[in-house]
């Protein structure tokens, strides 16, 4: 709790002009403490003029909203109330930038690939609206409960995946929260371990319990042998 003095303070402040967020940062308090101790003192409760001059040369400048409202400090909704009708000298995209864009989205290239090939950012390449020539595949409602059937039983995402010819990386969405994370290797990576026990060891890069055990269900004779100053795993 404040004393009554701080509070007597604040209201002093307010009488003689000073907005709340000036008071607030002479006193040392939160701007909403020490708009409830003057009110009805205080004309207004705004940001000094100064603040509003410094947004309005800056978008002149060509700075943008969200540019003016993080050196500001000031949110970006009354940021936008100060610089209507200020023309910004922000420099847009050419058509021809757009027309880029859209000829290398269509040969195949994902957005985020183009849009950093023309130095353009992901957000505005988003808002051309420009269509993928690969729409997402949709499933039928009956895969996707076929694949969640599955994980209940203790399938791994890559079988599940193989089985309904589905990308693992759509069977792991559907599947999130019952699959476990020992579960969720992808499948090239897991094959290749497996085929490397077939052969003979596998040296794993660190003591990744998950995935011993893992394999354990494709290996049921797979143990951690050491060799030297290695751990490696084998199959007998």
């Amino acid at each position: 709790m404040y004393q009554e003095s701080v509070k007597e303070t604040a209201r002093e402040m307010a009488k003689q002009g000073l907005t709340i967020m000036q008071i607030a940062a002479k006193l040392g308090v939160k701007r909403g403490t020490a708009a409830s101790w003057v009110t009805g003192y205080c004309k207004r409760a705004g940001y000094p003029k100064e603040v509003r001059e410094k947004a309005k040369s800056l978008a002149e400048q060509g700075l943008s909203r969200s540019q003016i409202s993080r050196q500001l400090n000031v949110p970006i909704t009354t940021v936008s109330k100060w610089v209507i009708g200020i023309n910004s000298n922000r420099q847009y995209h050419p058509v021809e930038v757009r027309k880029e864009a859209e000829r290398m989205i269509k040969s195949g290239l994902s957005k985020s690939t183009a849009a950093k090939m023309l130095n353009v950012p992901i957000g505005t390449l988003s808002k051309w609206n420009i269509p993928s020539p690969n729409p997402p595949v949709k499933y039928p409602p009956k895969v996707r409960r076929a694949a969640v059937i599955m994980a209940r039983q203790g399938m791994m995402v890559v079988d599940i995946a193989r089985q309904l010819g589905v990308p693992e990386g759509t069977v792991s969405r559907w599947t999130a929260g019952i699959v476990s994370r020992r579960k969720r290797y992808s499948g090239r990576y897991f094959l290749t371990v497996v085929e490397l026990l077939n052969k003979g060891c596998y040296e794993p890069k660190r003591n990744d319990g998950s995935l011993f055990n893992a394999l354990r269900h494709y290996v049921p004779r797979l143990e951690r042998v050491k060799d030297k100053n290695k751990i490696l795993w084998k199959a007998f």
